[in-house]
């Protein structure tokens, strides 16, 4: 191509750019005169025209703060004296999370009995539980995340009408969308289809993903039972074992239905109380105020979850939950199982 004809090409094509932006101030300029906007997301914001033309924008809403009681909480400075237990932790950034973590279980609490008059009933719900807790054990996902796939799970329970043929699909999306939040390596959509032997597609998988999202309001920010639990850990500075089987009982309580109205840090202090309890072991006097709980009041909690402990050890069905926990025998002894049962009658 010759100069001479290159020129003529670039001169054309800035003669239309000026005409453009030209033609496009004086469509603004009308536009604007009429009080509307070229936007829609700005077009919804305009009410009406005030006496001299110019429109008036509504004024947004600000989201109103949650009022509701928080436990006092004792610091985790006056715990560590009394035991003269070595951390390297801040005290202060503990106690703020203690308290950010108090209140956002009680923001995003679930109401009992949220199945009532739903298609799912909590027998499904506890089977669609055990499923996921075998793709967690499959992938060796983080306890994190299938804490949040449970209480992502409950809350599109309660707010959707999930048909028993979609339950599946619910869970291995809740599940996906839990590795992305927590996990540093998430495993492929397609190994989710592959673990539902193909009962679904990836591309219901990223339908039910939006259905999921707007049904938790796209807050992602819960509190999981498992981050309670290891902070009394840290506290207590408890051995390996103890704390599995405290693990264990908590994935146990939240595949419970009738259990899952319960505050995650109460299902944390229950299933912490009932693993040093069996294993003949005591609490220390100065928990209790880490956990802003009497000992009265804790084992009162306790009433509730006995039961479906006892059940789940004395069963001869061999659950998911039994083959995860098999090197610490979550099958209690006779000695235990009575032990137990003198929690009842508190």
């Amino acid at each position: 191509m010759d100069v001479t004809r290159r020129r003529k090409i670039l001169t054309s094509i800035d003669d239309n750019v000026v005409a453009s932006k030209t033609t496009f101030g004086k469509a603004f300029k009308e536009v604007k005169k009429v009080g509307l906007s070229l936007r829609p997301n700005e077009s919804k914001t305009l009410t009406k025209l005030n006496v001299k033309g110019k429109p008036e924008i509504a004024p947004k809403k600000q989201k109103e703060a949650v009022d509701c009681e928080l436990p006092k909480v004792a610091s985790l400075a006056l715990f560590k004296n009394a035991v003269s237990s070595k951390s390297y932790i801040n005290i202060d950034c503990f106690d703020d999370g203690q308290k950010f973590l108090l209140y956002t279980e009680r923001c995003r609490a679930i109401p009992p009995i949220f199945l009532e008059n739903k298609i799912i009933s909590g027998k499904m719900r506890a089977i669609l539980f055990d499923w996921m807790l075998q793709v967690q054990d499959r992938f060796n996902l983080e306890h994190d995340t299938l804490h949040l796939g449970y209480m992502m799970v409950d809350r599109c329970l309660r707010t959707m009408d999930i048909k028993k043929d979609k339950l599946q699909l619910l869970g291995a999306t809740c599940l996906f969308i839990a590795t992305k939040y927590e996990e540093v390596s998430i495993p492929h959509i397609t190994d989710f289809v592959y673990l539902a032997a193909s009962a679904f597609t990836k591309r219901d998988i990223m339908a039910m993903e939006r259905k999921v999202f707007q049904a938790v309001n796209f807050n992602m920010g819960f509190a999981y039972p498992i981050h309670f639990l290891r902070r009394y850990r840290y506290a207590l500075q408890n051995k390996d074992d103890t704390h599995d089987l405290s693990k264990c009982f908590l994935d146990l309580f939240m595949s419970i239905y009738e259990l899952a109205n319960k505050l995650p840090s109460i299902m944390a202090q229950v299933s912490l109380y009932i693993s040093y309890f069996v294993s003949g072991k005591k609490l220390p006097a100065e928990v209790y105020s880490l956990m802003a709980i009497t000992e009265k009041e804790l084992k009162k909690e306790c009433t509730d979850f006995v039961d479906h402990i006892l059940i789940f050890c004395t069963t001869p069905k061999e659950t998911t939950l039994h083959r995860k926990y098999r090197l610490i025998k979550p099958r209690l002894s006779e000695s235990q199982h009575e032990l137990l049962k003198t929690l009842k009658l508190h």
